[in-house]
């Protein structure tokens, strides 16, 4: 099968932290694009006369959603990263490959389950994608998500995660974790590691630790430290 590709206009730009915007898009006419939660969008810029290629998570639901996004966090000298938070605007078009990945989930009005997530930094965004589509379609499904930013103005979607776990209040836990916070912070100071995992886990799921569903996003080392915790 051939792979798709769709010119996509800017809908709307969100700056949700100082170096970290989201990015929504009209679909196209007469045509909606599918994707499932936890699936990446390639965007192709044209930067300095090159098309350039970068693949992005989406934020948004396919099932809560009305539109398209993405969120984009800054890299250090990142070419793409840094054109797009610089450059693109409300209105402006963009070529995009059609969504792709395996990190997914496919919500079930038939299943009750626990999902768990681990995200460091960006690594947040296809974990909102999967929380904002599993917790309105399958009604007594618990999700956590433990989120290791540096501080708290770098915490990607606070108001929306906030916002999301007062309007699933039980079924929804958010634990902040800040590896460089302000001295007001009272949560935990740390990064996410395996004694943190552990400790987690234990508080949350007690001995059901292997009847959940466990979805991890974000720098290698943490993954390492949480796959351990999940291995003991």
């Amino acid at each position: 099968m051939s792979t798709k590709y769709f010119h996509l206009t800017v809908k709307e730009v969100i700056e949700e932290t100082a170096d970290t915007k989201t990015f929504t898009f009209w679909h196209p006419i007469h045509q909606a694009i599918s994707y499932k939660a936890g699936q990446f969008l390639t965007l192709i810029p044209v930067i300095d006369g090159q098309k350039v290629r970068r693949s992005y998570s989406m934020s948004s639901s396919p099932n809560k959603d009305a539109s398209i996004a993405v969120t984009v966090k800054r890299v250090p000298n990142g070419l793409v990263s840094n054109y797009l938070c610089d450059t693109l605007k409300v209105g402006d078009a963009i070529e995009v490959m059609e969504p792709m990945g395996h990190f997914v989930i496919e919500p079930n009005p038939t299943k009750s389950r626990t999902v768990v997530l681990f995200g460091g930094g960006s690594g947040v965004t296809p974990l909102m994608s999967i929380a904002k589509s599993v917790l309105p379609v399958e009604t007594t499904t618990k999700v956590y998500l433990v989120y290791g930013s540096r501080n708290e103005e770098s915490i990607i979607f606070k108001q929306q995660l906030a916002e999301l776990e007062a309007q699933y209040s039980g079924r929804l836990k958010v634990v902040h974790v800040l590896s460089q916070p302000s001295a007001a912070w009272t949560g935990d100071k740390t990064r996410i590691n395996q004694a943190l995992a552990e400790r987690f886990l234990i508080q949350a799921l007690g001995n059901d630790i292997t009847k959940a569903e466990y979805y991890l996003c974000g720098p290698a080392r943490m993954m390492e430290q949480v796959t351990a915790s999940l291995t003991l």
